[in-house]
C-alpha cells in the first residue's frame, strides 16, 4: 500500500531480530555451523535491529488480535501489549485522494471483526483468526490502511475508505463502485495455506467477477487478481543474490 517498510523504532528488545558479530542472525545453542551438517535452528523476531517491522505484527485498532483494554477505547488495543505503531508514510490511498480519485477498500466480515474485536479483553474471539463455527478467520494483519494514522477510528478517511464485502456488492448492484476498489476476502476465502483451501477462494471470486459482469460496469471495468507468495508457497526460484537479506523481505518461518 505504500512500497515502504513499517516503522516501529520503539518495538522491546525481545520483539527484535538478533545479530551477531558478523551482523548474521543468530541462532539457538546448538544450530550447526552449516546446513550440510544438519537442521539449522532460527532466531525470529519481527523487528529489525534498526526499527523496521518484516513479519506479521497487529494493527493498534481494532480489528486486530490485541483486544482493548476493559475501561480503556474499545476500538483501540491493550497499549501494554505490543502492536504495530501507528504509521505516517504515504498510501496509495493518499496518492490517490490528491489527484482526486475515488477509493475505498473492502474486506471480507470487516464489520463483523469490528464487533468482535471491540468485545470485553477476557471474551473469546467468534471472527478473528478462528474458523471455529464456521467463523470467516478475519486477519487482521490483512488489512493495511488499519496500520496508518490517517485511517483511525474517528477520521473522516476511515469513515470514507474502509468498507466490508456488504458495502462493496451494494455498490456493485447500485453501479456507484468508486474509481478505484481494492478487495481482500476474508480468511477462509483467501486461498491461504493452512485456514483456506484454493476451490472456495475460485468460487468465490469467480461469483464477484460475474456480478461485476452483469452490471453496467463491466464495460469500463479492469479487475486484476493478485496473489501472494506465489499462490501460498514460497518462491518458486531462489531469489537474486543480495535480495535474500533485504529488510522488506519476511523471514519465512
Amino acid at each position: 500500500m505504500c512500497a515502504c517498510t513499517p516503522e516501529d523504532r520503539e518495538a522491546p528488545a525481545a520483539r527484535r531480530i538478533q545479530l551477531d558479530e558478523r551482523g548474521w542472525l543468530k541462532t539457538r545453542a546448538g544450530s550447526p555451523a552449516s546446513v550440510l551438517s544438519g537442521a539449522p535452528e532460527f532466531m525470529d523476531g519481527e523487528v529489525t535491529p534498526d526499527g523496521y517491522s518484516v513479519n506479521t505484527t497487529q494493527p493498534p485498532w481494532q480489528p486486530s488480535r490485541v483486544p482493548p483494554t476493559r475501561d480503556g477505547d474499545p476500538r483501540a488495543t491493550d497499549p501494554k501489549r505490543h502492536t504495530l505503531p501507528p504509521q505516517s508514510q504515504k498510501t496509495i490511498g493518499d496518492t490517490l485522494s490528491a489527484r482526486g480519485v475515488t477509493w475505498a477498500w473492502y474486506a471480507g466480515a470487516w464489520n463483523a471483526a469490528l464487533q468482535d474485536g471491540m468485545q470485553a479483553p477476557e471474551a473469546p474471539r467468534r471472527i478473528i483468526a478462528t474458523r471455529a463455527n464456521g467463523a470467516p478467520y478475519f486477519a487482521p494483519h490483512h488489512q493495511p490502511f488499519n496500520y496508518f494514522a490517517r485511517f483511525a477510528p474517528g477520521t473522516a478517511d476511515r469513515e470514507r475508505h474502509l468498507k466490508d464485502y456488504t458495502d462493496l456488492l451494494a455498490d456493485i448492484e447500485r453501479g456507484t463502485l468508486p474509481q478505484v476498489a481494492f478487495y481482500k476476502p476474508q480468511g477462509t476465502l483467501n486461498q491461504h495455506p493452512g485456514y483456506a483451501d484454493v476451490l472456495s477462494g475460485d468460487i468465490h471470486i469467480a461469483e464477484l467477477v460475474g456480478l461485476i459482469k452483469a452490471s453496467p460496469l463491466w464495460s469500463s471495468t479492469a479487475i486484476i487478481i493478485t496473489y501472494d507468495e506465489n499462490g501460498g508457497f514460497w518462491d518458486h526460484v531462489p531469489p537474486p543474490a543480495g535480495i535474500a537479506g533485504d529488510r522488506a523481505r519476511a523471514f519465512p518461518r
